[in-house]
């Protein structure tokens, strides 16, 4: 939630203009800013030896 919350405020105001609505702003905004983290995280937390062996033909 870090990611989130460092969304700049100017932004999200200038994205409240009429007609949009809350959803429109996390969607559009929020987690695009944050998908940077995310992955990141993700990232950290897959364990290589977990994945599955590639099929050989």
């Amino acid at each position: 939630m870090k990611a989130a919350a460092a969304v700049d405020d100017d932004q999200i105001n200038l994205m409240r203009i009429p007609g949009v609505t809350e959803c429109q702003v996390f969607t559009k905004l929020v987690i695009p800013a944050s998908l940077r983290d995310i992955f990141a995280g993700l990232k950290l937390t897959v364990d290589p030896a977990r994945l599955p062996e590639p099929v050989k033909p």
